[in-house]
């Protein structure tokens, strides 16, 4: 005899453990956009302008995609968007959203603004609103 819940011998079922662990993920690339601005603290902003599927082969380098006089686009390659069965619900809260979003965690480099991690949980993107990255 096995655990019973619900009337369901649970020892037939099979393991938690390998599904709960499970990821899918998807390549994509980061559009980064360097904005020029009039202000006396600052000539610039950075934003994340996009993510769209990767198609670079892997180790591509950054490359600008597109230029004005006060804009520029560089995409990065090499990242991916990762789905984790624990986040479920941040998934499900962003894409129920009036405007579901990639949140994309990025840093200063060298003057440049370069992406870190991708998330489309709306729980991984407000930790890391909240811990100020």
């Amino acid at each position: 005899m096995g655990i019973v819940a619900c009337g369901r011998v649970m020892a037939d079922n099979p393991p938690m453990i390998e599904p709960m662990t499970k990821t899918w993920e998807w390549p994509a690339a980061v559009i980064m956009a360097r904005v020029a601005i009039v202000n006396r603290w600052a000539n610039e902003r950075w934003e994340a302008d996009g993510v769209v599927r990767d198609s670079a082969d892997p180790g591509a380098l950054s490359r600008v995609i597109g230029q004005t006089d006060t804009r520029t686009q560089t995409l990065y390659p090499g990242y991916a968007i990762r789905l984790h069965r624990d986040e479920s619900e941040g998934y499900h809260y962003n894409i129920t959203s009036p405007e579901p979003k990639v949140f994309v965690l990025w840093r200063m480099e060298d003057e440049v603004a370069r992406p870190k991690f991708l998330s489309v949980s709306y729980h991984e993107g407000s930790r890391w609103l909240d811990s100020g990255d």
